[in-house]
């Protein structure tokens, strides 16, 4: 079985891709992108959950051609730098931020599950905008509940509107924290 020419394997952590607006990642280093609609493109990310990278830099004065870009691949290891859209802590876990998708943010502590990114590994709390460098390291960070609902019981002469209610309580509870599709 001939597997045929394989263009899209990337065994480095950088990748050549083109802007899929000429001039939209201008100014934009260290911004998170995602895959465009063309093959070969990418774009600023716009949706939760699609970053595959970091946009490093323009190579136009490399290729002379005026849209394309480095992008540095999630997922290889090491460290990047990336913009953070609020003061972040170091050691603490970071994803894309959901207000600014070009962005990161910390791992929120309420319940629920996140794709993190990596681990911030700069030094101070920094401000919005500032650059930092994380540790990359994709992966998915299930938070836990602080609510302990271990077990439910009930009489057995419990009516139907009882039983009901118990269920749809239960439901929203579990609903609100992510635990239920």
């Amino acid at each position: 079985m001939a597997l045929g020419k394989i263009s899209t394997y990337v065994e480095e952590s950088y990748r050549t891709f083109q802007e899929e607006v000429a001039g939209a990642l201008d100014g934009k280093q260290f911004s998170l992108v995602e895959p465009g609609t063309a093959d070969n493109s990418v774009k600023l990310n716009a949706t939760l959950g699609h970053a595959i990278g970091v946009m490093w830099e323009k190579l136009q004065p490399v290729t002379g051609r005026k849209d394309d870009v480095t992008v540095r691949m999630l997922g290889k290891e090491g460290t990047t730098k990336v913009v953070q859209n609020a003061a972040i802590s170091f050691g603490v876990r970071v994803m894309e931020d959901s207000t600014a998708l070009t962005k990161v943010k910390a791992v929120p502590s309420t319940a629920g599950r996140y794709r993190s990114i990596g681990i911030k590994i700069s030094q101070g709390g920094g401000a919005q905008n500032d650059v930092i460098e994380i540790m990359d390291l994709p992966e998915t960070i299930v938070v836990a509940s602080t609510d302990s609902l271990t077990a439910l019981t009930f009489s057995t002469s419990a009516s139907g509107a009882e039983v009901a209610a118990l269920r749809d309580a239960v439901k929203a509870i579990l609903e609100g924290q992510s635990l239920m599709l």
